[in-house]
């Protein structure tokens, strides 16, 4: 057994004993060479027996049985997925075996197998032929299918390379699918011969890349970017020496081959690569830490926050009414007051302007619609139309939301902060000045929000402690923003998780360091995507609550008590999870280490509960595997209060329309906003609380739920009332800032 089974062996046992419901779905999506989220949805209804929960998809494609994916597919990793075929195969030929011995009288009924290759089938009937091609050999071997027939199958492929006009690519996917092939098929003498003609017809000297890496050595095909370039013959050995160690290795043309070098320790400084003719080549390792940001060409108060000294917020969306070329005109002029992410040398200004757009925003602006098909799913179909997924639904859902918002009506939003309030009205007045020069210009929905006293929310409590650390820019936020490591150690997190056109955690991984996937041309570059969402608080609702709960918690009806213990947090920010009995403080903490805290250490939510807020937005290690399944859902998060406070004590609804500005950056819309309010914040299922939701936001589809206290004996918080009602929301791109100037010009694409 070669290494990379072993590895996929060990993986699958891992996580069989920590999520069998995972490896379910993955087994039965393993017969297909890559799975798109709509197979991927097919099989977890209508192929696994009893259908999986809603959480499993998501789960699985950000779990480490996945070695890569996209916003429309994923691929499992190549151990994992020969594991799980075996499985497959394993469980078929028992019960096709138990069939027979039962006499085989009655029909039978198609075997988990059977019914995976069958879905896969109708789902890639229009993929490639490569495509169609491998996903029957991997059928037909799993299914116990002959050598002969095996022979047949690749004979095909064979048969392909005598056309001058076919023979590299079909070489090339050889090189690629024959290891990942089940065994049986890989030791049938069609793929022997495949092989060894597909490496016979790319025998021309190759430029091959290598680089040193924190881990190991990377060989890759075509040079990866920051890689040394030597020109190998394919099927050449070479040898890869790093001061005492070394590494034999013979290349093949797309093959990318990742050896992890022993023991792991420091990286020495170079490789010297010794070809079979005796040459000898110096190679300088690649740097293993990302790219910095450009921070001239990055909108601020993305990775950098304004601070608190700015009370005074306006988000102004903005219609179109007139041709491409005149709002590019008048976006031109508005370019020059954008405030960036450079650091401020000469103190802060009185004020910060910022642009993003929808989708409609970007045609209405002129940029084309191949260039907008190139923005993820889920950007493109804005929030109203992802509204039921997102459990906006009722009360909360699209229709009742305010005027202009989730309408396709709001085409750029401009946010304009300010320290003082008559900073705040002559910027507004400037910005509506210049719409009305411009002309065609109107403003949809206007809200303007004013910092509240302490920092503070409308529910009272201290917020934005728990922000992402990003690496290059907030390294020193690491403990409790970042990674959790082993040891109690902690690292930040790739800046690709957060802007576009840099590596993000998946890069760390890659021997290629390819980046994720992003918008096209300068748009691709330096922007994020923005989730903006207006969220009305019953702040008289939540104060009656938790009076009339309080009275059976505990003796002395304690509010505040049960109120962080709802939220995970005291109001003045403190964490229960490591301080659980400390009693309140009536101002912010500004104690060191607010941040920097796990759940390891109470894994029955004793301390801060199981469903407690916090605990649910950003769940560290709660979940396992040392963080590994939450860490790459994080976002950037900020926000202000609206409306005014409701006087302390009072506990009847004035009616007042008052609640919080929620606005997160984050490089994928889907896996980091979606996904935590989907399967954490709506679910409970994840964190074994069945289908109870996040208490402090409260249901939206009419239902009461509860929160359960973890305790002897527990206690269980109800009724779950709408403390929160979405009031309108979109989706938008934040562009860099050339970016935005090739917006403006008309050249974006």
């Amino acid at each position: 057994m070669e290494r990379w089974q072993d590895d996929g062996r060990r993986l699958v046992e891992l996580m069989r004993a920590r999520r069998p419901d995972l490896v379910e779905l993955a087994k039965l999506v393993s017969p297909a060479v890559r799975v798109e989220a709509g197979l991927l949805r097919h099989v977890r209804l209508f192929v696994t027996a009893p259908p999986l929960p809603v959480a499993a998809e998501a789960d699985l494609w950000f779990s480490p049985l996945v070695s890569s994916d996209s916003t429309d597919a994923l691929v499992l990793d190549r151990g994992a997925a020969d594991a799980l075929r075996e499985r497959l195969a394993a469980e078929h030929a028992e019960l096709v075996a138990e069939h027979e011995r039962s006499g085989g009288r009655q029909p039978r009924d198609p075997t988990p197998l059977e019914r995976s290759a069958a879905a896969v089938r109708r789902w890639h009937v229009d993929a490639s032929p490569a495509i169609r091609l491998e996903e029957q050999i991997i059928h037909e071997a799993l299914l116990g299918a002959g050598e002969e027939q095996l022979n047949r199958l690749l004979g095909r492929a064979l048969a392909t390379l005598s056309d001058p006009d076919q023979a590299r690519p079909i070489a090339r996917w050889a090189t690629r699918a024959l290891p990942a092939l089940p065994e049986r098929a890989r030791a049938s003498e069609a793929a022997a011969e495949l092989a060894r003609r597909a490496r016979g017809g790319l025998q021309e000297p190759l430029n091959v890349g290598a680089a040193l890496f924190a881990r190991g050595i990377a060989l890759s095909e075509p040079p990866a970017a920051g890689s040394y370039e030597i020109a190998v013959p394919a099927g050449t050995p070479i040898t890869l020496r790093a001061g005492d160690w070394q590494v034999q290795a013979t290349i093949e043309r797309c093959a990318v081959t990742r050896y992890e070098v022993q023991p792991a320790v420091s990286a020495p400084p170079a490789i010297d690569v010794i070809t079979a003719d005796g040459r000898v080549r110096r190679i300088e390792p690649a740097p293993t830490g990302s790219t910095p940001l450009d921070l001239r060409d990055l909108q601020g108060d993305i990775v950098r926050a304004y601070g608190n000294d700015y009370d005074h917020t306006s988000y102004a969306f903005v219609r179109i009414e007139c041709s491409p070329a005149m709002a590019q005109a008048w976006l031109a002029g508005v370019l020059d007051h954008v405030t960036t992410a450079e650091p401020w040398t000469d103190g802060k200004p009185l004020t910060t302007l910022n642009v993003a757009m929808t989708a409609t925003g970007l045609r209405a602006l002129g940029v084309s619609d191949e260039a907008i098909a190139s923005f993820s799913h889920e950007f493109r179909s804005g929030m109203s139309e992802r509204a039921r997924l997102l459990g906006d639904v009722g009360a909360s859902g699209p229709k009742n939301w305010d005027r202009g918002l989730g309408s396709g009506q709001a085409h750029v939003l401009l946010t304009i902060n300010a320290q003082e309030r008559e900073d705040h009205e002559r910027a507004l007045g400037s910005m509506r000045a210049a719409m009305e020069a411009a002309g065609g210009l109107a403003i949809v929905f206007q809200q303007d929000t004013e910092a509240l006293e302490g920092a503070r929310e409308h529910f009272g409590f201290a917020d934005g402690f728990s922000q992402p650390a990003i690496e290059g820019v907030s390294d020193d936020r690491s403990r409790g923003g970042g990674v959790p490591l082993p040891g109690g150690r902690w690292r930040a997190l790739a800046p690709g998780e957060f802007v576009l056109g840099y590596p993000d955690e998946d890069t760390r991984e890659d021997p290629l360091r390819r980046l994720p996937k992003a918008p096209v041309g300068p748009l691709g570059r330096s922007g994020t995507y923005m989730v903006w969402r207006k969220l009305r608080q019953d702040v008289a609702l939540w104060r009656r609550v938790l009076h009339d709960a309080a009275r059976y918690y505990d003796s002395d009806g304690d509010t505040e008590r049960l109120a962080a213990k709802v939220v995970g947090r005291r109001r003045d920010g403190t964490p229960l999870v490591t301080e659980p009995d400390r009693s309140d403080a009536s101002s912010v903490s500004t104690a060191p280490g607010l941040n920097d805290f796990r759940y390891a250490d109470d894994p029955d939510g004793r301390r801060c509960p199981l469903g407690a807020h916090i605990r649910r937005a950003n769940p560290r290690d709660a979940l396992g595997f040392d963080g590994a399944l939450s860490f790459r859902h994080r976002m950037i998060r900020r926000g202000m209060p609206y409306g005014e406070e409701l006087p302390e004590g009072v506990m009847q609804d004035d009616r007042a329309d008052r609640g919080l500005v929620f606005v997160s950056f984050q490089a994928s819309i889907s896996r980091q906003f979606e996904a935590v309010q989907m399967q954490w914040l709506n679910d409970g299922n994840r964190f074994g609380l069945g289908h109870d939701s996040d208490f402090l936001l409260g249901r939206a589809d009419g239902r009461r739920g509860k929160m359960t206290i973890q305790g002897d004996p527990p206690f269980f918080l109800s009724p779950q009332e709408s403390f929160v009602t979405t009031r309108g929301g979109e989706y938008l791109f934040v562009p860099g800032l050339t970016a935005l100037a090739a917006i403006a010009n008309g050249t974006a694409g």
